[in-house]
């Protein structure tokens, strides 16, 4: 079928039965373990090759945006056998489950495929600080990013993404143990940038 629905894990935990177009083979775990995708995998179709590359595999997923399971922008949810075992290796990790999941994120403009203990780190940084600081006008921008990441292949102009931080960083982000630091020095990073060329003052 090319329509199918799969379990994952969404707001506080709760389960939701996610759809998607179908971008494997039928046996692709033909194991009975589930497996992360990765870039260039050989369980890729041809067809879910184009459809992953236009990303319009997730277009399905407007049906949980409607049911409310989902929002449009937000951390990816992830399928319970992967939120069970990151929980138990990353500290925090549930974090991530104060929001809605969302088809497109911070995370997924800022980073590719994640297939390792260590790539589910650094983008756990990018969905908390996205978690600390959403509002209507980030969500904005990153919708726009995704937009311009499908039809021009690269993500938008982070000096626009910057113009929505704010000046100051929330003491709490800046715990000991919390994987923050990526994604604080990154903004940081952009924010100076900003200073220098152009006339912009952080509120």
């Amino acid at each position: 079928p090319i329509l199918y629905k799969q379990q994952r894990v969404g707001r506080f935990g709760k389960p939701f039965q996610i759809y998607k177009f179908r971008t494997m083979r039928v046996d692709a775990e033909s194991g009975g373990v589930p497996q992360w995708a990765t870039v260039g995998d050989p369980r890729i179709t041809r067809i879910g090759a184009v459809l992953r590359l236009l990303r319009i595999d997730e277009l399905p997923q407007i049906f949980n945006v409607l049911k409310g399971d989902m929002s449009f922008v937000g951390p990816r949810p992830e399928r319970p056998f992967f939120v069970d075992n990151l929980s138990r290796e990353i500290p925090y990790y549930s974090e991530r489950h104060r929001v809605r999941p969302g088809i497109t994120g911070w995370a997924q403009i800022n980073y590719p495929y994640g297939a390792s203990i260590e790539d589910a780190k650094a983008k756990l940084s990018y969905d908390l600080y996205y978690s600390k600081n959403f509002s209507l006008l980030f969500d904005l921008l990153i919708m726009l990013a995704t937009v311009q990441a499908v039809l021009w292949q690269k993500v938008l102009d982070h000096d626009l993404l910057m113009r929505l931080l704010t000046q100051d960083t929330p003491a709490e982000l800046k715990q000991p143990g919390m994987f923050m630091h990526e994604a604080l020095n990154y903004r940081d990073t952009w924010r100076s940038r900003l200073l220098r060329t152009t006339r912009w003052s952080p509120p």
